[in-house]
């Protein structure tokens, strides 16, 4: 079994939602129920100081909640696209004429600081997929996102 552990460590006159912790316990082995797909990956990654420990000296992080929440934004936007674009060539590659949609996952795992968060983000995940889709489908299934077919995908600010 592997266990993995953070805590959030900051000053008492913090804001008690910057708080927290977090755990995960996998079992690994031959036998272990865990199954690892080795499919299409998407990642993102870039250099910003939007949460960081500038003083060796002090054990607080600084966090520019802001931009972290923009980096965030901007980072699911491109995991997004590149994700399904490499799922997208592998469809075609084995002959599948159809594209590559959410209805193909049977669940996401988001991680983030907050609820709403999330909601947001499945919301982007949603629309990315409404504008991908193309008209023929924009009736159906997406039925209520046709008031905003002239909008475009939103990439986040630079961080």
């Amino acid at each position: 079994m592997a266990v993995c552990g953070d805590i959030a460590v900051y000053p008492s006159d913090t804001v008690h939602h910057r708080r927290g912790a977090g755990a995960v316990a996998m079992l690994v082995g031959p036998k272990a129920p865990l199954v690892l797909a080795r499919g299409p990956r998407g990642t993102h990654m870039e250099h910003v100081y939007d949460f960081h420990k500038p003083d060796g000296a002090s054990e607080y992080p600084v966090l520019d909640m802001k931009l972290s929440i923009q980096c965030y934004s901007q980072a699911l936007a491109r995991r997004d696209a590149v994700y399904c674009q490499k799922f997208q060539k592998q469809w075609e590659q084995a002959g599948i004429e159809r594209p590559f949609t959410l209805d193909d996952f049977q669940f996401m795992i988001f991680r983030s600081p907050f609820c709403k968060m999330v909601q947001k983000s499945l919301a982007h995940l949603i629309f990315s997929d409404f504008l991908s889709a193309g008209s023929d489908t924009q009736t159906s299934h997406y039925k209520g996102l046709e008031a905003f077919s002239s909008m475009e995908r939103f990439l986040g600010q630079a961080c």
